[in-house]
């Protein structure tokens, strides 16, 4: 199996609950909608990595078409129960299947840091995009959840958590993916706090950020889990909460 169709797997399971554990991404998408430039007429934008379809109703009523995007068919499956009039594709960032220069607006909340390579899949957004379009996206970056990383380290040596890039790295990706006319990038963390360590695997399960390529099969033992949480709250904890650090970075890039 490839790291893409595992990816969509990965997202499929967890479509039938994604909104109970999406705060995440709803936060940050909340946060990327108020970088846009209210004053752009839109006549047709795409939702890349549209996932359940949260943020489909705000794009519908800024654009008279709108296409949702997303690689898994069950995510596109639970769009579809929102009944925004929207045109729903299955496809992939890095290979979009829509014609060049079809869309004034693309709007990509935490999808794009699943992708093989950034560059690549920013240039297909530039592709896409009409002369003066807008691309609006969220990824998250290095130092993402890195109290977790830490604390998965005192119970193995496995890669548990997916290694995201630098924003550097990140910045470099965005030069070499087009020539865009503005590259306006912001980076800030958000915290979000839990009760207990099985709450906080839950949420990454909820949401499909579980999928790792090379991830050791197997559950973690109850004495695993326990050795775990007692880490994380002796080094981490904030009144009896678990905070989780989400570093994202913030993309508004013009054609």
């Amino acid at each position: 199996m490839n790291t893409k169709t595992a990816i969509a797997e990965c997202f499929g399971r967890a479509a039938h609950q994604y909104d109970l554990f999406a705060s995440l991404q709803r936060q940050s998408g909340e946060k990327l909608w108020l970088l846009r430039a209210p004053e752009i007429s839109v006549h047709r934008a795409l939702d890349l990595g549209c996932g359940s379809g949260y943020f489909l109703s705000k794009l519908a009523k800024v654009s008279d078409h709108l296409i949702g995007l997303d690689l898994s068919r069950a995510m596109l499956g639970q769009s579809r129960q929102r009944d925004v009039g929207v045109d729903l594709v299955q496809g992939d960032a890095e290979n979009l299947p829509l014609a060049t220069q079809s869309c004034d607006l693309v709007f990509s909340n935490l999808a794009l840091q699943w992708c093989e390579h950034l560059a690549p899949a920013l240039a297909q957004c530039w592709r896409v995009l009409m002369p003066g379009g807008y691309c609006l996206w969220s990824s998250l970056v290095k130092g993402t959840l890195y109290e977790l990383q830490q604390s998965f380290q005192v119970v193995d040596n496995a890669a548990h958590i997916r290694s995201f890039l630098t924003v550097e790295q990140v910045h470099n990706q965005v030069q070499q993916s087009a020539h865009w006319h503005s590259i306006k990038l912001y980076c800030e963390p958000m915290v979000l706090f839990y009760s207990n360590i099985r709450q906080l695997l839950r949420e990454l399960k909820g949401f499909g950020a579980n999928h790792l390529e090379h991830r050791r099969r197997g559950l973690m033992t109850p004495a695993q889990l326990k050795t775990l949480d007692r880490y994380y709250r002796a080094h981490f904890a904030n009144d009896d909460q678990l905070p989780a650090t989400y570093q994202i970075i913030y993309g508004v890039l013009v054609k």
